[in-house]
């Protein structure tokens, strides 16, 4: 069946009816993420490729955060390749103890991008979370840290209801010092209190 995903839609166009309507390759619109399909439907190389999903060029929002995106480049030729974009911001989940782990290295996952941070089950304290805010949040778009990852419900912007008392802590201390940005105010203003 085509693709990678476990469900097919009814309407599916399977591989092979374009190979009979003589087409020699195929480029078809939006799929989060890129991949080529021969011409029984099975996943390969883009070489060896017949229709290619040519996946998103960039994020678009957090539906993203797993997608890598790319830049598909077609010669004269025939030829095709492509690049990974590196320049658009990304949307990227990463888990509290993931990034205290990796230390420094979060400077490159967070800089320039929109990033959600899940606690899990890591407590941090106040004083830690406002460390961690001042150090990284002027460096992203956006900074956002949850209490867990909830795949059914939408991340839009803040801290999801029922925050833990450590972002509660951080939250009243911000509102008391006035020191506010512009992303910080979309943190702030989502925390129920």
């Amino acid at each position: 069946k085509p693709g990678s995903s476990e469900y097919v839609t009814k309407e599916a166009i399977h591989p092979q009816c374009f190979a009979k309507l003589g087409y020699n390759k195929v480029f078809t619109g939006h799929y989060h993420n890129m991949q080529s399909l021969n011409k029984k439907g099975d996943q390969t190389t883009v070489e060896r490729g017949f229709v290619h999903y040519l996946g998103s060029p960039l994020h678009q929002d957090r539906s993203n955060a797993e997608a890598t995106p790319v830049i598909w480049l077609l010669r004269k030729d025939g030829t095709i390749s492509f690049k990974e974009n590196k320049i658009s911001p990304r949307f990227v989940k990463a888990r509290w103890g993931a990034l205290q782990r990796i230390g420094n290295a979060a400077g490159a996952l967070i800089r320039n991008n929109y990033v959600d941070v899940y606690l899990g089950d890591e407590r941090p304290g106040s004083e830690e979370i406002k460390k961690f805010m001042d150090r990284f949040q002027p460096a992203a778009y956006e900074v956002f840290i949850e209490e867990k990852e909830k795949e059914s419900a939408p991340i839009i912007k803040g801290v999801r209801a029922n925050p833990s008392n450590a972002i509660k802590q951080y939250v009243a201390s911000q509102r008391q010092s006035k020191r506010f940005t512009r992303a910080g105010l979309r943190f702030l203003g989502r925390v129920k209190e």
